[in-house]
């Protein structure tokens, strides 16, 4: 009934289970502990062979030994299906703590937990051998000695860990997803605020669940700094809701280039101390800050509109100026 409730022993006299008369799907084991069993040859727990396919369902199989290959469940000529079960602490003396299969073996493996098996050659996991391949899909396996798998196999959704079994059973951010499986590790999987399947925590558009792309350049809007300009053709200092300004050294924007921009472009190298026009960071703006700034523009003394050319707007700034006492 799903319990477990029901242990088949076989106290070290042999082998649990022989399967081996070409049995197929229909042929269940189901919600068994398997354990105990003690083969002189192949498969400790379950040997399965001529030709037979049969459906190893929710079993615990544990602690038991093979003086060959397949401690847990042994495959030859055979291809069962083995769905979520446990496979643990078996050993073989040869090779496949867990499972081995050999001569045309394919058995399929979903939703299973295979570990801390051993075997002293080649795989403590699963070995497969002579044409033989392990199809597996949503499992765990790791913590078998030698190795986790020899031979081949295709594998989906499944933590095949080498390091142990901590990759396979932490989850850092206690949001209940393994971060085997966790697609935003750090953040709370199941907070989905625009239910787009996306976590937020990793999520570009967190609020919008279409990522919605107005001028189609495959960047979401929410992230776009152009979100209208498909070319980004004028995302430049200006921003690309501000026309670009055909005035070299324009930083702000309003034109020309004055002052504020000489300013901005000190801010850009971090020289000020946030103060418009104190190059020297004093915290002042004072006649030696102009004297350095000019200096840093390489401008003479009588360029006072600082335009780079000494012309009648220069003379009107000194008349407008005159008799004006400077700090």
């Amino acid at each position: 009934d799903g319990t477990l409730a029901t242990t088949i022993d076989a106290q070290q006299g042999g082998g649990v289970f022989t399967i081996n008369s070409g049995e197929g799907t229909a042929t269940v084991v189901r919600d068994l502990v398997i354990t105990g069993g003690s083969a002189t040859g192949f498969g400790g727990g379950i040997t399965i062979s001529h030709g037979s396919s049969p459906t190893i369902s929710g079993c615990t199989i544990m602690g038991n030994s093979s003086n060959n290959g397949g401690g847990g469940i042994s495959c030859y000529f055979s291809s069962p299906t083995i769905t979520d079960c446990t496979i643990a602490d078996n050993m073989a003396t040869y090779s496949g703590g867990g499972i081995y299969c050999r001569d045309y073996s394919d058995p399929t493996i979903t939703g299973c937990t295979i570990t801390d098996n051993t075997a002293n050659n080649y795989s403590g996991g699963i070995a497969c051998f002579s044409n033989s391949n392990s199809i597996i899909s949503g499992s765990l396996i790791c913590g078998n000695a030698l190795n986790q798998i020899h031979g081949p196999y295709t594998a989906s959704g499944s933590c095949i860990s080498e390091n142990g079994c901590d990759p396979c059973t932490n989850d850092s951010d206690d949001d209940g997803v393994l971060d085997w499986l966790d697609q935003c590790p750090g953040y709370d999987d199941n907070a989905d605020a625009d239910g787009d399947g996306t976590a937020d925590g990793c999520d570009n558009c967190p609020e919008d669940p279409l990522n919605t792309d107005t001028d189609s350049d495959g960047t979401p809007d929410c992230i776009d700094g152009c979100p209208d300009d498909p070319l980004k053709t004028e995302p430049g200092i200006c921003g690309c809701d501000v026309p670009e300004t055909t005035v070299i050294g324009d930083l702000d924007c309003d034109g020309d280039y004055d002052i504020d921009d000489a300013y901005a472009a000190m801010t850009n190298f971090g020289i000020t101390t946030g103060t418009p026009g104190d190059v020297n960071a004093d915290g002042t703006v004072d006649t030696s800050d102009l004297d350095e700034l000019r200096t840093s523009l390489d401008l003479c003394a009588s360029d006072t509109d600082m335009d780079g050319d000494t012309d009648i707007e220069d003379l009107l700034n000194v008349v407008a100026g005159w008799g004006t006492t400077c700090p």
